[in-house]
């Protein structure tokens, strides 16, 4: 159960399913880091690790007074070249990955307020991402004792609906151009269409 610390239960704990399906964390040297090692780690905090790392949607979480980045497999291409060095890292030394509203949505996060960001370019600015948007579900994630602990950030990929959007307001803005061109025309003028000269 989220928040409860305590042993691992089941058939495979939570480090086991770490080891899985996000090797990099859990082969990262995390005593060099404020949240020491993973078997020191509350299991609140293991948990929403082990989620995040069996997500086929890149994920983060900030977690602790650090601030401490930690991300799943899917969110290392978009990283780029930060990665693995970024992993682990506090808040001020890996804010090149956070723009200004991704920030203060995660500051309120930290108060407890949950945001939705839609069609957003990629946070992660490592050179890895491209011309790629998402929305991003960020919410604050919750220790055993019910406070904010940290802030967990999910990202969904919305490139395509947003292209379609850009082409249909490209498409849109050359009618008007076309139309406004049309109406300052100093003689007469018409548009036809197909084999029969239809008038547009």
């Amino acid at each position: 159960m989220l928040g409860m610390d305590g042993p691992d239960e089941g058939v495979e704990g939570t480090a086991a399913l770490i080891a899985r399906f996000a090797p990099h964390i859990a082969e990262h040297d995390w005593n060099t880091s404020a949240l020491g090692p993973i078997a020191e780690w509350p299991r609140c905090l293991k948990m929403l690790v082990a989620q995040i790392s069996m997500s086929a949607m890149p994920s983060l979480i900030r977690w602790g007074p650090g601030a401490v980045l930690i991300y799943n497999a899917p969110a290392v291409p978009l990283l780029g070249p930060l990665h693995p060095s970024i992993l682990g890292q506090s808040w001020g030394s890996s804010s090149q990955t956070q723009s200004r509203d991704i920030h203060a949505a995660f500051q309120s996060a930290w108060q407890g307020d949950a945001a939705v960001l839609q069609h957003r370019p990629c946070v992660f600015q490592g050179g890895g991402a491209g011309d790629r948007w998402f929305d991003y579900f960020i919410s604050p994630a919750l220790t055993g004792d019910g406070d904010v602990g940290g802030v967990m950030m999910v990202c969904v990929e919305s490139t395509i609906s947003v292209k379609a959007r850009h082409l249909t307001e490209a498409a849109v803005a050359e009618q008007d151009r076309m139309r406004a061109l049309l109406e300052r025309a100093p003689g007469c003028i018409a548009v036809v269409k197909g084999p029969e000269h239809v008038f547009e």
